[in-house]
């Protein structure tokens, strides 16, 4: 992934023209466009990094605001060139669309009309949809045999925005008032009651097309709670549900496109658990996350991946649970005690290994990331009730994509199920909810790092001047520090050495890539997660 923050900040911020939309035959969509993620999409299935070929497709284009009257020219124009979907085997051709939006049921009819005829939908790089835009785009769809509805397909690519709100703001208002019209308690009941048979009725034109279109319930639902009004000038982002991760792909049936798949040559902890997570979800379909530690409550201790962690391990013949045991190998490896098989790390120092206990009822969860001999980094999770022999390499229906293998731990998968490719996200230093009151008033006024950052800065130091939360919590971390050696001068030093060691070997400030925002963002919060723990122990004493 490319993380083009510029292309995409400008998506975000710019506005469209305001035109009535121009629906037309365009010239062929050219690549390269490769799979994002590996795909389970019936007859459209295709591992990460597969090639997808639009160039041979003819290209109908919606572009411009979405009025009345569009989707009738997109009609026109896909049965003169296009043969009946439910005689002929299929329609090889593409619609992408390029829209900010614009009448709430010209996008339905859109949408509609694209269904009705079979063909799939695309918003590319550089290209936005939203509001009525995206309902449009929900209408792709195609026909792989003669005389059937067809299944949901549609294609976004990571450098393009697809956003979604509750229609109420394109619902065309019934009641003209004349300007100096006063607002009496009549007309205002008037207005309320057209407000909302307006909004019961478009809620019920997107519920009666879900299960059509193959959306969730649950993006459904986010969709309709989303707020939006005419004027509203907040981010795109803050504006809009986007399609903008792993998840939202999967709960909108969108197949996510790149223009190249990117494997980072070093991950930091956060990039390799959130792999994990994504590989729990591919395989459960409902996944939460990799804990820290063997407990919720072990926040206090991150290290817990390379010192103290409860992965089993075989002594004397019995199965025990304690840190740090590996299989003796490189590479780790499935060993069965008293009919349990349990993924063992292996014993290179740089890999990642995590445990979940009975996450969701499913029994323990383990799961490790390491370095093969590509370069590559790979992930290998493991649940006993969840890969089974006998499920030959599904569960409940979902796909268990390292069955058989690792799989390669590339930008995206290193997002995790819920991680974001669009904009940045915020980092932000709070006290926590239970130390509140125990920061000296002193301490909690500071909102610098504790050096000076025009001086020859190491890269963990630079991260931290460069983002003001971690600044603040640098500073304050570093007071409780010399106030706590008041008591304790060697103890907490040594303490101080090791976590920093620790935070070092974990985030891995000095192996990052940080010109690759993704990995510059998830080693920030890395680094702030070991700040924060570091501040509890010294308010603690512990």
């Amino acid at each position: 992934m490319r993380w083009v923050i510029g292309l995409v900040a400008i998506l975000l911020g710019a506005a469209l023209p305001a035109r009535a939309a121009d629906v037309f035959r365009a010239g062929p969509i050219a690549g390269p466009l490769v799979r994002a993620f590996t795909d389970t999409v019936f007859g459209d299935s295709g591992a990460e990094g597969a090639p997808v070929d639009f160039s041979s497709a003819p290209h109908f284009r919606i572009e411009g605001t979405i009025v009345p009257g569009d989707a009738a020219k997109l009609e026109v124009l896909l049965r003169k060139e296009l043969p009946d979907p439910n005689v002929d085997w299929s329609n090889n051709v593409i619609v992408s669309l390029n829209s900010d939006g614009g009448d709430f049921y010209e996008g339905l009819a859109l949408a509609d009309v694209i269904t009705g005829f079979g063909v799939p939908t695309f918003v590319g790089p550089g290209d936005r949809c939203l509001s009525s835009c995206a309902i449009a785009f929900l209408g792709g769809h195609i026909v792989y045999v003669r005389r059937t509805r067809g299944e949901p397909l549609r294609y976004v690519h990571d450098e393009a925005i697809v956003g979604f709100h509750a229609p109420f703001s394109e619902l065309p208002s019934a009641i003209q008032l004349p300007e100096g019209t006063p607002l009496t308690d009549k007309l205002m009941t008037q207005i309320t009651r057209q407000f909302y048979g307006q909004a019961q009725a478009a809620i019920n034109e997107i519920t009666g097309r879900m299960a059509g279109w193959g959306l969730s319930s649950d993006f459904v639902f986010a969709m309709l709670t989303r707020e939006s009004f005419e004027g509203d000038t907040r981010p795109v982002a803050e504006r809009f549900l986007l399609i903008d991760s792993f998840k939202a792909a999967m709960e909108t049936g969108t197949t996510v496109l790149t223009s190249r798949v990117v494997y980072p040559q070093m991950i930091g902890y956060l990039d390799a658990r959130a792999a994990c997570d994504y590989l729990m979800e591919r395989a459960t379909g409902d996944w939460t996350s990799f804990l820290i530690g063997p407990n919720a409550d072990d926040f206090q201790t991150p290290e817990v991946i390379t010192e103290t962690t409860t992965q089993p391990y075989l002594q004397g013949g019995e199965m025990k649970f304690g840190s740090p045991r590996t299989n003796g190998q490189r590479f780790p490896s499935l060993e069965t005690f008293m009919d349990t098989p349990r993924l063992v790390p292996g014993a290179d120092p740089e890999a990642f290994y995590f445990t979940a206990p009975n996450t969701l009822g499913l029994g323990v969860s383990q799961c490790s990331v390491f370095r093969f001999d590509d370069g590559r980094w790979y992930a290998k999770a493991f649940n006993a009730n969840v890969y089974s022999a006998a499920a030959k390499g599904e569960y409940l229906g979902n796909l268990i994509l390292d069955a058989e293998a690792p799989v390669p731990v590339s930008l995206h998968i290193a997002l995790g199920p819920d991680g974001r490719w669009i904009g940045r996200q915020p980092i932000a230093f709070t006290e926590a909810d239970d130390l509140v009151g125990m920061y000296p008033d002193e301490i909690r006024q500071i909102e610098t790092p504790s050096f000076d950052c025009n001086g020859t800065l190491d890269p963990a130091g630079g991260v931290i001047c460069a983002e003001p939360a971690l600044g603040k919590a640098d500073g304050q971390m570093v007071a409780l520090f010399n106030l706590a050696r008041q008591k304790d001068p060697d103890g907490v030093l040594a303490a101080q050495r090791h976590w920093i060691a620790t935070r070092d070997r974990v985030c891995r400030p000095d192996r990052i890539d940080q010109t690759v925002p993704q990995l510059r963002e998830s080693l920030a919060v890395c680094i702030l997660m070991f700040i924060e723990t570091r501040s509890r122990s010294l308010i603690l004493g512990n």
